[in-house]
């Protein structure tokens, strides 16, 4: 007995089968944990829920709040310079 997990592409799963999977209708919010040591707390808002095939594209920023973490240096990031 085990957990087998079942492994999805997020570049071949639509915003569609992803949120069926997570249970989350448009509107709901989620939160990504980083750094449990720190607890730095990121939310997402599912915006949108579409049927279209995977476009390949990568998931954007549409909008940022506060100061980037500190933890990692973005003097070398081509957006920041």
């Amino acid at each position: 007995m085990g957990w087998e997990a079942e492994v999805y592409n997020a570049g071949k799963t639509t915003i569609a089968e992803l949120a069926n999977q997570l249970g989350l209708d448009v509107g709901d919010r989620i939160c990504y944990l980083f750094d449990y040591g720190d607890e730095w707390q990121f939310y997402g808002i599912l915006k949108e829920i579409t049927d279209d095939e995977p476009s390949g594209r990568r998931p954007e920023v549409v909008k940022e709040k506060g100061d980037p973490v500190d933890q990692y240096s973005l003097d070398d990031h081509p957006r920041y310079q």
